[in-house]
């Protein structure tokens, strides 16, 4: 039986911390602990890498290794953690935040396009495009963006 919302929320608040053992693309555990000011002990791989940050939100360790695991949870219940610094931190990951930043990206691609001006092949490779550019106005400098 999973806990109900109201439930979950008066854990991730009244935890002293949540080990997180998951390799998720994303991880929305982390954010949600984040978001109650709870740090997280977290396996740093797959998402946690962008949600975690050792030192600052939580503490991260390189393996799925008990020894590893132990060691970091103690350093995260050792460490003096500002909940309030966490909390604000966790509304980086916030609907409204994710909606600025990927409209803030669409105005520049849009200027950029307006202006003529090709996105770097290397940007686009970033952000998972592969080698291909953003077509310009007549459609004809590189094809469309394929993944």
């Amino acid at each position: 039986m999973s806990p109900s919302d109201h439930q979950l929320e008066d854990l991730y608040a009244k935890a002293e911390t949540v080990l997180f053992f998951g390799h998720e693309d994303f991880g929305i555990v982390p954010v949600e602990a984040a978001t109650f000011g709870t740090p997280v002990c977290a396996l740093g791989v797959g998402g946690v890498t962008d949600t975690v940050v050792d030192g600052v939100d939580g503490v991260t360790f390189p393996r799925s290794d008990p020894d590893d695991a132990m060691r970091a949870l103690q350093r995260c219940l050792a460490t003096d953690w500002d909940h309030e610094a966490i909390g604000r931190r966790s509304a980086h990951f916030s609907v409204e935040c994710f909606l600025e930043r990927a409209g803030a990206w669409i105005r520049d691609a849009a200027h950029a396009r307006e202006l003529d001006i090709d996105i770097d092949e290397r940007a686009a490779e970033r952000l998972g495009f592969g080698a291909s550019r953003i077509p310009d106005r007549n459609g004809t400098s590189g094809g469309r963006l394929s993944r």
